[in-house]
């Protein structure tokens, strides 16, 4: 199998994507405010129910603004010997370069975490613990088969 010195495996986050779950965590955040107010001022026996549904909203809107702004693009990129991530969110772009000897292990996964048929990745496990992830998979062969060349792009 000859592959070139670099392989570039991108995982991308569509600009659509952080667009829909900006517009969501702002409207988690501003709709209950805006439709419950009246049941938190002027304070009433009610006003505690009422501001836990604010809060609620507050709750998984800004964990929806977060995710959109610092969430972002990575790409893996795998040479002979070395690991680099690129990550690139909105606010920051960060690139990390892991030697060879630092990986633990490399291996499939199969992710049932939807109604759907099953989808597969493959996970870089590094002895510090930390994880990285491939792009999703249709398929367990395609997915076995990126991991043979993740393997062999980083010479092992």
């Amino acid at each position: 199998m000859d592959l070139p010195d670099e392989l570039v495996h991108d995982i991308p986050f569509p600009l659509f994507a952080r667009g829909m779950i900006f517009a969501m965590g702002l409207a988690a955040v501003i709709l209950p405010v805006w439709e419950l107010w009246r049941g938190v001022w002027p304070p009433n026996v009610m006003s505690p129910f009422f501001a836990m549904l604010i809060g609620g909203g507050w709750f998984v809107g800004f964990a929806a603004l977060s995710a959109a702004v610092f969430g972002g693009d990575a790409a893996l990129v795998l040479r002979r010997g070395e690991l680099e991530v690129r990550e690139n969110s909105l606010l920051q772009k960060r690139v990390r370069v892991f030697a060879v000897s630092m990986i633990d292990s490399i291996n499939t996964q199969r992710l049932a975490d939807g109604d759907g048929p099953d989808q597969w990745n493959v996970i870089i496990k590094l002895q510090s613990g930390e994880n990285f992830t491939s792009r999703r998979f249709d398929t367990e062969a395609t997915a076995r088969k990126w991991e043979a060349t993740f393997k062999h792009a980083l010479g092992l």
